[in-house]
Order: structure tokens, then C-alpha cells, then sequence
């Protein structure tokens, strides 16, 4: 049996300037077996959003190019399209057929196909997780280090899986879970993160949160209400050797948050921070290491290394005290319910502005973080509407009932001008809305739309406040810092790159902070109320 320690294979010293890159070998058991294929989805966002508006009555070429901002022969392709591939629609265009009122209201018409493929499940060896991934046919080196793939070895009456019965729940929870992330990974290639323009999930050296269920044993799967006839037939363990070997994967620590750490998923069309997840669980258990020059140690000693050598490389990230700018600068975040979701990207805000105050990093940097922790902040105050897809109908409906109705809702809280108003760039920020896989948009300008349209509807928003006590100057702000962030940061379109000038970053954070203040100042007010309710 393989040893339960994790390898080390190679350090990216030079990969990126503001990121440190490792990569790992995780020891797994393979475990051949069958599975109900994934469904792939079946419409496309932009079909999907299509079938949408037809269910609300927008039904016209006309109007679904209007709403959509595409053109009305992209329309009538892709009604063809739904119509002769799926039948989700009338032939005559107009209505959605029986089918696709199923489709919508299911969301897929099966999660699973009914046919049966052969493939692999992982099971880590450290910790005994089923990895969330099935990898279709046999294994190869595709996966392993090629210095490593010798340490294979065959099942010798040790290996982990043995009892079925008891380790089928678990295959089929993981199973479950690579369905979910399948559908909702639109990457094609592999998972190789782009340091230029692509957050990626951490999880903070202070803190593990385990909240995921665990279902161990059929009694566990029965006391959750599991179906288990149709979670024991998604997955079925072969009786086939066991065979252990190694997954090479990535951990990725960031000179902008040097205590905390994300890894890559090893596999395509597998983005998720469940690796991350249970990284953190084997540095909390003490799990060994193996460094590249053969040195045993945990992993929590071996990630607390790589922190202090960014410290020692940069020694102004440790001298400056982020407590006491925090509770200078910020001074309710401590107090919200939702700060522990964005402190870390307070430390990373806090940290870039350190490397910027010793011309470590170019002001962009700044400018790019501080945008991020603004969406970030708004995120939270999309999370507390109740019924968000109420909302979005609403503005569909204004896209072509009633386009002046968005004009009229801004202009109720004073709001004349604003990005999204300018050539109805509202009809973007809803498409943007729309879109399966975007919860919450994909720019400030989208959020303040959304929390704007739902705060005229709403008897009561903390978003409404903030509306109601000065719209007009809070919008211009953050159409200020929006505008800064499309000039100088990576979605601007100028010829050539250029830098923020000193004046300018002063400035822009000077609103930030503002505006920041205000968002957090407001969600602190909220809770103060609703606690002496």
C-alpha cells in the first residue's frame, strides 16, 4: 500500500511574479466502475435564455433581439435550433411545446443519460474522500508525474476500499457532485488558472469550515432521506484490483494573501474548490509532506514555510498592522455577520496596497483589487434578496412592455445618469443577469442594477437605504471607480498599457473607501436594527 504522505514535485519559482506555484502528488486508490453518463446541457445559455422570454410572452424575433441585444438572425437560428433538436417549441415559434415547459421548470430534462460507462473514481488515500470526478476509460499517465508512475502498485489485500456496501453512499454522493460541477464548468481545456484576470477560491490558514455532509454507511445515507435506489444505481463498484498511485495537482499561494492557500483541480471541466477544501482538512490532521529534497514534515509546517519565505521576501507585507488599519479605515466590519466571507479580501486589499506604498506592484494592482472587494461586498447584499428570479422577470418584461419603466425606477430615486442607463446598457447588465452560470452578474454595474431595480420593488432593502439617503452621489462614485478600473485595468482598450498616476490612485481611494464605508456602514445599521428588533 502506498504511504498516505503527499510529494512534492516541482516549485514554479518563476511562474508569476505575485503568485508562488507547487506541484503536488496526491496518493489515491483507483477504483474501476460503472456509471450513468452526465447529461450534458442540453441548451446553451443564450438558447436557454431564449426559452425564457418565450415563457414570459416575449416571443417575437423582434423583441427577443432587443432584450438579448443579439441579432434577429441569430434569433431565428437558434428557434430552429431548440425546435428541431429539442422540441421544446411550437412549430409555428410562438409557444413553448409541453417539453419545453418541462425543461424549464426541471431545469434539465434528465440529470443522467441511460447509458452506462466505464471508468475511475479516486479515493484519496490521507483522508479516504472520494475525489468528486469520473474519469471516462482507463487510466494513464495523463494524470501522474511521470517520475512517480513506478510506484503503482497492485491491490495486496490492503487497500482501502473493500466493503462496497459501505463505501457505495459515498461514491455516489461524490458522483452526484462531479454531475454538478460538470454542467456548470464551461471551461474546455484544462483548469490551469490565469493569473492576469481569474480569482480563485482559498480558504484562510485560521479557519476550517466543514459543513458538508458526510455519508459513511447505509443507516447515515437512510437518516438523511437519501434515495437510495437511485443513488445506489448512479454508481456501481466493480470487483476489479484496486491499484494506488499518484494525481499531480497544484496549490497556489498569492503574495497579495500569503496565509492562505488554493489548489487546482487535477482534472478538466472540474472547477471547484473541493481540493481546496480538503487541503485544508489535511493541514488542520496533520497529514506528512514530502519536499523535493526528501524532507518529511506536515503539510501545515510545509505551508507556514512558504508564508514566512514571502514575508522574508517581503518584509513590508509583516510590518505593516492590517488590525489596526482595518479597525482605522473599516471600523463596523468586525461587527457584521458576513465579515468572515470578506476578510480575506480585505487582507488581500490591504496587503496589494502595502506592495503599491513600496513600488512593488503597479497601482493597476490596486485599482483591480479594490474593484473585486466592491463586487465582493455587493454580492452580499444580492444574497439577501429573497426572490431574485422575481426580479429579473420583472426587467425582462421592462426589455420590451416597457422600456421607459427603467428610466422611471432610477429616476424615483433621483438617478438621471448612470452607466447603465447610458444607450441602455441596462439591456446588457440583465443579459449578463440571466446567463445560468451568473449569480450575481459580472460587473459592479450589473449588481447596482439588480439591487436598484429590487430596492424600488421592495418595501425594505439595506441597498434602498443607502439609495434613499444620496443615489445620485453614491452612483457617481461607483461610476467613477468603475471607469477607472475599464481605463487602466484589464478591460481596458487602450493601445498600449498604462499605469494609474499617483494622484489619480490617491483619489480613487479616497472614494473606495467611501463607498466601501458606506455598503459596510449600511449591512452594520441592518443588523443593529433588526438585533433590538
Amino acid at each position: 500500500m502506498l504511504d498516505n504522505k503527499l510529494l512534492v514535485c516541482r516549485t514554479f519559482d518563476k511562474y508569476d511574479d505575485t503568485h508562488r506555484v507547487i506541484e503536488l502528488a496526491l496518493p489515491v486508490e483507483v477504483c474501476e466502475c460503472s456509471a450513468y453518463r452526465v447529461a450534458e446541457r442540453e441548451l446553451d445559455p443564450l438558447a436557454y435564455a431564449v426559452l425564457e422570454l418565450m415563457n414570459i410572452d416575449i416571443v417575437s424575433d423582434n423583441e427577443i433581439s432587443k432584450t438579448l441585444d443579439i441579432s434577429t438572425d441569430l434569433v431565428k437560428l437558434i428557434k430552429q435550433s431548440i425546435l428541431f433538436t429539442h422540441s421544446y417549441i411550437s412549430n409555428d415559434y410562438k409557444t413553448l411545446s409541453n417539453e419545453g415547459k418541462k425543461y424549464l421548470l426541471d431545469g434539465q430534462s434528465s440529470e443522467y443519460q441511460t447509458e452506462k460507462v466505464f471508468g475511475n473514481m479516486f479515493v484519496s488515500i490521507p483522508d479516504g474522500e472520494v475525489m468528486p470526478y469520473f474519469l471516462e476509460g482507463t487510466t494513464s499517465n495523463r494524470y501522474f508525474p511521470r517520475e512517480i508512475c513506478k510506484l503503482i502498485t497492485v491491490n495486496d489485500d490492503r487497500d482501502i476500499v473493500k466493503d462496497h456496501v459501505k463505501w457505495l453512499p459515498k461514491f455516489a454522493k461524490a458522483y452526484k457532485l462531479f454531475a454538478k460541477i460538470y454542467k456548470h464548468s464551461d471551461t474546455e481545456g484544462t483548469n490551469e488558472l490565469e493569473f492576469a484576470n481569474v480569482d480563485f477560491d482559498d480558504v484562510p490558514f485560521e479557519e476550517v469550515n466543514e459543513t458538508e455532509d458526510q455519508i459513511i454507511t447505509l443507516a447515515d445515507a437512510e437518516a438523511k432521506n437519501e434515495s437510495l435506489p437511485s443513488s445506489f444505481q448512479l454508481v456501481k463498484l466493480l470487483h476489479t484490483e484496486k491499484r494506488q498511485t499518484y494525481i499531480k495537482t497544484k496549490i497556489v499561494i498569492s503574495r497579495e494573501n500569503p496565509e492562505s492557500f488554493a489548489v487546482i483541480s487535477p482534472f478538466e471541466k472540474n472547477i471547484t474548490n473541493w481540493y481546496t477544501k480538503r487541503l485544508a482538512w489535511l493541514r488542520e490532521n496533520n497529514v506528512k509532506i514530502i519536499d523535493e529534497i526528501g524532507k518529511e514534515k506536515t503539510v501545515k509546517e510545509f505551508l507556514e514555510e512558504i508564508t514566512m519565505e514571502f514575508y522574508i521576501q517581503f518584509p513590508e507585507l509583516q510590518a505593516e498592522n492590517f488590525d489596526y488599519w482595518l479597525s482605522i479605515t473599516y471600523p463596523n466590519l468586525k461587527t457584521l455577520k458576513c465579515q468572515k466571507y470578506l476578510m480575506d479580501s480585505f487582507k488581500s486589499l490591504h496587503n496589494i496596497n502595502t506592495l503599491y506604498n513600496n513600488s512593488q506592484v503597479e497601482a493597476t494592482a490596486v485599482v483591480i483589487k479594490t474593484q473585486r472587494l466592491i463586487e465582493t461586498i455587493l454580492n452580499n447584499f444580492i444574497e439577501r434578496i429573497p426572490y431574485k428570479s422575481a426580479i429579473l422577470t420583472k426587467c425582462k418584461l421592462f426589455a420590451t412592455k416597457n422600456s421607459n419603466k427603467v428610466k422611471e425606477i432610477f429616476s424615483y430615486f433621483g438617478i438621471i445618469d448612470c452607466v447603465v442607463l447610458r444607450y441602455e446598457k441596462w439591456r446588457e447588465s440583465l443579459r449578463n443577469l440571466s446567463r445560468l452560470n451568473s449569480k450575481y452578474g459580472s460587473s459592479v454595474a450589473d449588481k447596482y442594477f439588480y439591487l436598484t431595480i429590487d430596492a424600488y420593488f421592495s418595501e425594505y432593502s439595506p441597498f434602498k437605504t443607502i439609495l434613499e439617503k444620496n443615489a445620485v452621489s453614491f452612483i457617481e462614485k461607483i461610476d467613477y471607480l468603475n471607469r477607472i478600473r475599464n481605463k487602466y485595468g484589464a478591460h481596458s482598450d487602450d493601445l498600449m498599457e498604462k499605469d494609474v498616476s499617483k494622484e489619480e490612485i490617491e483619489h480613487f481611494n479616497k472614494i473606495a473607501t467611501e463607498v466601501i464605508n458606506e455598503l459596510i456602514n449600511t449591512l452594520f445599521e441592518e443588523e443593529q436594527f433588526h438585533a433590538n428588533c
